[in-house]
């Protein structure tokens, strides 16, 4: 018998698992009797066949287990602000840690409602968006998307400026 990992970590069969290292993110995502540590679930003992002796402690991979830590994200938003406010526009500026595509969604709530326009190409990792037709002493919100080459897609907190 196999010992899979499902969705929520938990191990299917009644193999001893001991040793066995298994991708996690937190120990709540590991079989019975195994510890999150640095990213892997690991046991305490060798396991053993069903006459006694140890079996390869090689580490399984489910498709649920390889999908996780694909999900969590490689790249990262950061820097985002809003600068040369003027009564009807202003430029937003955010860093990606590799080269992405750039927008800015912009509205006087969190609803938005407005995009600007999409820097297509995969060539900048810094942006710079002038977003003008705005209304002078209003208080905005918006938020920055990018995408990588990879197709990860990155949206940032919501931030505020104020137009003159």
């Amino acid at each position: 018998m196999f010992c899979l990992l499902s969705w929520l970590g938990a191990c299917i069969s009644d193999v001893d698992h001991s040793n066995t290292v298994y991708s996690c993110v937190e120990s709540e995502l590991c079989p019975a009797g195994a510890t999150c540590i640095a990213g892997s679930c690991v046991f305490d003992t060798e396991p053993a066949d069903a006459a006694g002796g140890e079996l390869d402690a090689a580490p399984v991979t489910t498709d649920a287990a390889m999908s996780a830590a694909d999900a969590m994200p490689t790249a990262s938003i950061s820097e985002v602000s809003a600068f040369e406010i003027g009564t009807t526009d202003v430029k937003i500026t955010w860093t990606v840690s590799e080269s992405a595509t750039g927008q800015t969604e912009y509205g006087p709530t969190t609803a938005y409602g407005q995009l600007s326009t999409k820097e297509a190409s995969f060539e900048y990792a810094t942006h710079v968006q002038q977003i003008t037709g705005l209304s002078p002493a209003t208080l905005y919100h918006y938020r920055v998307h990018s995408e990588t080459m990879s197709g990860e897609v990155l949206v940032s907190a919501d931030v505020t400026f104020t137009t003159l």
